[in-house]
């Protein structure tokens, strides 16, 4: 687990409390979660994932949530995917880490958008403005709860501010980003 603060988060805070992640994105992970990500068909059966997701359990036994909220995709971008995969990540850690709550759907991706990959942290938030709702079910079923969001990847961390934003708006008291691999801090920094 990185227990590091970046030069972003301290000039800017961010809306989620923190991240755990227990890989780099980096290297053969990198690999490993492309694979994972484009893994519709096998799905997401990839050799070596399900460890990844086990170390990312070990990381969070000392937590209590009272929600899993895995990162929704816009329902276009799962036509195309085919999956999505920070639900089966939700599904895994749920068993493993032994939550045994229900994965809730509570934030909706209501905007739908070009890749981010490629895009710095600037132009990521940009595009993420007004992109997630809370879903009409879950309005009032944040309000004081701690949240698990749940993710592959943090790269910039716009995708986890965005989020993280709209459920602290709905009354969420607190949110642990949880994700497989993040990029170095040094990168973020810059980004």
């Amino acid at each position: 687990m990185h227990e590091h603060i970046c030069g972003h988060c301290l000039n800017s805070p961010p809306s989620f409390d923190r991240i755990i992640s227990p890989f780099i994105y980096d290297g053969p992970i990198t690999a490993l979660i492309h694979r994972f990500k484009a893994s519709s068909r096998l799905g997401g059966r990839i050799p070596g994932i399900f460890q990844v997701m086990d170390e990312l359990a070990r990381q969070l036994t000392d937590f209590d949530f009272d929600m899993l909220v895995p990162m929704p995709y816009h329902w276009r971008r799962l036509i195309m995917r085919g999956h999505n995969p920070a639900l089966q990540v939700s599904r895994h850690l749920n068993k493993a880490a032994g939550f045994n709550t229900a994965i809730d759907h509570a934030l909706v991706r209501c905007k739908h958008l070009p890749s981010q990959q490629g895009l710095k942290r600037p132009a990521r938030l940009k595009n993420l403005r007004d992109a997630f709702e809370i879903h009409a079910n879950y309005r009032q079923a944040i309000k004081g709860k701690n949240i698990l969001l749940i993710d592959d990847v943090v790269t910039t961390g716009a995708t986890a501010q965005s989020a993280s934003k709209v459920l602290k708006q709905a009354g969420a008291k607190s949110i642990t980003v949880a994700c497989l691999a993040r990029t170095p801090l040094s990168t973020n920094i810059s980004n």
